[in-house]
């Protein structure tokens, strides 16, 4: 089974997800990461390449600052790639913009799993 974790943050990935990503990996789980692409893409990276080799991670353009229609089509749009490539099983997103992309996304793949959390809510 292959399981798509979503985020908007690239470091949220290790700092709020680590103990859930260790576990799907040790159950033999494939894994794939998503976030948008920032300041700490580079060492989520390596991080992951050095701590869990089989663990696959993409950063892309996700701004999590804008409300424009079409940054918001154009991040659909690369996660849209990025899953379809991967052939998911289960879609896993947290924090508001995943978890809006992942809904719609999982609504075209019918045959997709789809979790969400929003913390506060």
């Amino acid at each position: 089974m292959h399981v798509v974790i979503f985020g908007s943050s690239s470091y949220s990935l290790i700092n709020f997800r680590l103990p859930v990503i260790r576990r799907l990996v040790d159950r033999g789980y494939q894994v794939t990461l998503i976030s948008g692409c920032d300041n700490e893409s580079e060492f989520v990276r390596d991080f992951f390449w050095s701590e869990m080799p089989n663990v696959r991670y993409e950063c892309f353009g996700l701004d999590r600052g804008t409300l424009s229609i079409f940054n918001s089509v154009k991040s659909v749009w690369e996660a849209f790639k990025v899953i379809r490539q991967v052939d998911a099983d289960v879609i896993f997103a947290y924090t508001v913009k995943p978890v809006l992309i992942a809904g719609f996304l999982s609504y075209i793949y019918k045959k997709k799993e789809y979790c969400v959390l929003i913390s506060g809510v």
